[in-house]
């Protein structure tokens, strides 16, 4: 028997294919990629059906190692993004492991350097770490909802990655597809506002 996730993952992977979307897919969003033992199996099963897209996934890099980066890479991962996270910039050991080998990694790796505390952005709003960066709300129209789904483990379907309590729910994988969820009536309501 199927967990819900194996299923929600089979139909989400259906649609995609039938709808013959060429975009990128994401192993990640707001959560560390490489805590789940599953993962390759995801991103192989995604493959599978998914024969040209580019998949890709953000971590800490804490686990990463080289067996581990090539396993996902065998299974179809195209590029890791290592966010490091070091006030003085020194590599963690498990990262410069990898960097060390190089020659030997089956797909892209890229790291980038970030501090302890950095906040790029106030998350919409949501982030505890800001008090606030604008005195008022902007009156522009944020691009992401148009350019990308982020779909939940739970398969709630947030307005964007940038929601991460999920206060604007446009649907959920288990209660409708994608394509109705991506031109439902609340996407179109949301750009306009």
């Amino acid at each position: 028997m199927r967990s819900n996730s194996q299923k929600d993952s089979v139909k989400i992977l259906e649609e995609l294919k039938s709808l013959s979307f060429t975009g990128s897919i994401a192993f990640h969003c707001n959560n560390e990629p490489l805590l789940d033992s599953r993962l390759a199996s995801w991103i192989k099963k995604a493959r599978d059906l998914l024969k040209s897209n580019f998949f890709y996934l953000y971590t800490n890099g804490i686990l990463l190692n080289i067996k581990l980066a090539n396993d996902l890479f065998e299974a179809g991962l195209n590029r890791i993004i290592v966010n490091n996270y070091d006030d003085r910039f020194e590599t963690l050991p498990s990262i410069g492991g990898v960097l060390n080998n190089l020659r030997c990694l089956k797909g892209e790796v890229i790291l980038n350097y970030r501090f302890k505390k950095e906040c790029l952005q106030n998350r919409a709003g949501q982030n505890p770490d800001v008090k606030s960066f604008l005195r008022e709300p902007l009156d522009i129209i944020c691009a992401r909802p148009s350019k990308e789904l982020v779909i939940g483990y739970n398969g709630i379907v947030p307005l964007c990655c940038a929601d991460t309590a999920w206060k604007e729910v446009m649907g959920n994988i288990r209660e409708t597809s994608l394509k109705d969820i991506w031109f439902s009536d609340f996407l179109r309501k949301s750009e306009s506002r």
